[in-house]
């Protein structure tokens, strides 16, 4: 039953079942203030008769226009010229609804007056997703299903997250980014996350690096109606309509049948060899894109006959196949023949190194920096200088110091403790004396130093004007015969050949040459650098100018620069 009449406002109070969430709404009143001294009350409130024995109206829809309402009878104010106390007359609207009915009726006119914020949304859709299903609860607000189930997930964060959306910190991009996690997995990245890491990208990234997306060649080749059919687990994204998969064993061994069954296929049809590409050419993928492919030379059968492979070419080529589904399969490729000519040197007389070993090297020079940097103040104020005059920046005129990436500070390794950026440590120096600020600058900085794929700038060596310190014997441990042979020729000259021998005893010979030579990789070099005591010692003997280098001798350093 329904019914509109006239009451006290000392009868009036606030449903406890309808403010829930609203409680900071109904203290902002600045524009009711505002307009109902001159307007009066425009609206009728919506009650209903109270659950307890105060014998009192609770207000399920208005608490706003009541908090007002007795905010001018508090401070003595009038309405239309009426001073308002308790015995002030309130037009309501009276109704019999229970807790349930009430709360809903309080956010379906919220959300048509004031918005409510996220979320205040989110708890209220939770609160109603008690007693009625999603869709009962969109046809009720006018809004789509998807939307309410994306309000219910957001209703399931981590307290943590939803404190960090209420303050700012997390927007709602990232919010829904969360919801990938599980609530306590949500909560520790929060702690340890940096400003850049709460970017909505990121913290998707973050957990589902590992997960294999459905939309993936993986996903593709497996098919979903198998990865279900056989008991496979899927994690949807309700703001994103991916899909992911979890069940990574089941995924692992549905791949390894599916290209077990193929290669099979492929043997029985008489190919001379059936290869995943890191069998075919380990890390040097190039090698398929430049070794020869055959096209079909024979005819199929009947009308519809389409070109094939004859048994000629099956017997000379075969299929290459990714198995991570990221390409199509290489079918009648040739073995990979390298083109020999005069300015390179085939695979097979050229024993090539690891292919990481580029970033062993980066690491060695990295290492060598940061022994430097900790161990050395004032060079580290020197670095830190130098940087900024540059321009700074890592992957920026070459600097090896990373600080503009905001790097984090983590010591603790049990992860316990929170990262801090670099910017928070520097802060933390002001007002230190000098000598304490300058052991902890280097300390900071010793952290942030990475080498860039180029190397570092000349013109930064020249701005750090010192040499740096290099482990020899940690260096050549890291090379193979080939860069080993080039590195003797850059410490004694193109003319004395690598000793023979193997690898061990090449190691152990550069090692000792470099010690009594003073040769340092490009990388290390500064401008100060005067070369391998030899090239002094050359040029005199052979009446030259003991500032010019022998051609030959620059070209294997150039070699050696850029295999490394």
């Amino acid at each position: 039953m329904t019914e509109v009449k006239t009451v006290r406002l000392g009868d009036l109070e606030h449903d406890p079942v309808a403010i829930v969430g609203h409680e900071k709404r109904i203290t902002q009143l600045d524009d009711l203030l505002a307009s109902m001294p001159v307007k009066g009350q425009l609206q009728s409130l919506n009650v209903r008769p109270a659950t307890d024995s105060s014998g009192k109206l609770w207000v399920k829809a208005g608490n706003r226009r009541l908090a007002t309402l007795r905010s001018l009878r508090d401070a003595g104010g009038a309405i239309k010229d009426v001073v308002v106390t308790d015995d002030f007359p309130v037009a309501v609207i009276e109704s019999d609804e229970n807790d349930a009915d009430a709360y809903e009726t309080s956010r379906s006119e919220n959300m048509q007056r004031l918005p409510e914020t996220p979320l205040e949304e989110f708890r209220a859709f939770a609160k109603m997703a008690e007693t009625k299903p999603p869709k009962e609860i969109a046809a009720t607000f006018g809004v789509t299903e998807k939307r309410v189930l994306q309000r219910l997930k957001l209703a399931q964060l981590h307290p943590d997250v939803l404190a960090a959306i209420e303050d700012g910190r997390v927007s709602m991009e990232a919010a829904e980014a969360f919801t990938l996690a599980e609530p306590d997995k949500q909560a520790k990245y929060l702690k340890k996350a940096q400003s850049y890491q709460l970017d909505a990208y990121a913290i998707r990234r973050a957990f589902t690096d590992t997960l294999i997306n459905g939309k993936s060649p993986i996903a593709k080749i497996i098919g979903l109606a198998a990865y279900k059919k056989a008991g496979g687990k899927v994690m949807g994204d309700v703001f994103t309509d991916d899909a992911y998969w979890l069940s990574k064993d089941l995924i692992d061994d549905l791949l390894l049948a599916h290209w077990e069954a193929e290669v099979a296929k492929w043997k029985a049809e008489g190919w001379s060899f059936v290869e995943t590409v890191e069998q075919y050419c380990g890390s040097q993928g190039w090698k398929v894109q430049q070794s020869e492919q055959l096209k079909p030379e024979g005819k199929g059968k009947g009308k519809d006959a389409v070109p094939v492979f004859t048994a000629e070419q099956k017997a000379s080529a075969g299929v290459v196949y990714y198995p991570d589904g990221s390409r199509a399969p290489s079918i009648g490729i040739k073995r990979y023949k390298e083109a020999r000519n005069s300015n390179r040197v085939p695979d097979a007389d050229l024993d090539y190194p690891p292919s990481d070993l580029a970033k062993a090297l980066r690491e060695q020079v990295t290492n060598a920096i940061v022994g430097r940097v900790a161990g050395d103040p004032l060079f580290a104020l020197r670095m830190l200088v130098a940087a900024l005059m540059e321009g700074g920046g890592y992957g920026r005129h070459g600097s090896p110091l990373d600080f503009f990436r905001e790097f984090s500070i983590d010591e603790d390794e049990s992860g316990d403790e929170p990262e801090r950026a670099f910017g928070d440590e520097l802060a933390k120096l002001s007002g230190k004396p000098a000598d304490e600020l300058l052991s902890e600058l280097a300390r900071i900085l010793a952290q942030g130093i990475s080498i860039p794929h180029g190397g570092v700038d000349p013109a930064m060596m020249m701005l750090l004007a010192a040499e740096l310190y290099f482990d020899a014997d940690a260096y050549f441990k890291g090379l193979t015969k080939p860069y080993l042979d080039l590195a003797w020729k850059d410490m004694t000259g193109p003319k004395e050949k690598a000793p023979k021998g193997k690898v061990e005893e090449l190691m152990v010979k550069c090692q000792q040459r470099a010690a009594e030579t003073g040769w340092v990789p490009p990388q290390l070099r500064t401008p100060s650098y005067a070369g391998p005591c030899f090239v002094t010692k050359l040029a005199k003997d052979e009446g030259g100018d003991p500032d010019v280098e022998d051609d030959a001798f620059n070209d294997d350093e150039s070699q050696l620069e850029a295999a490394e």
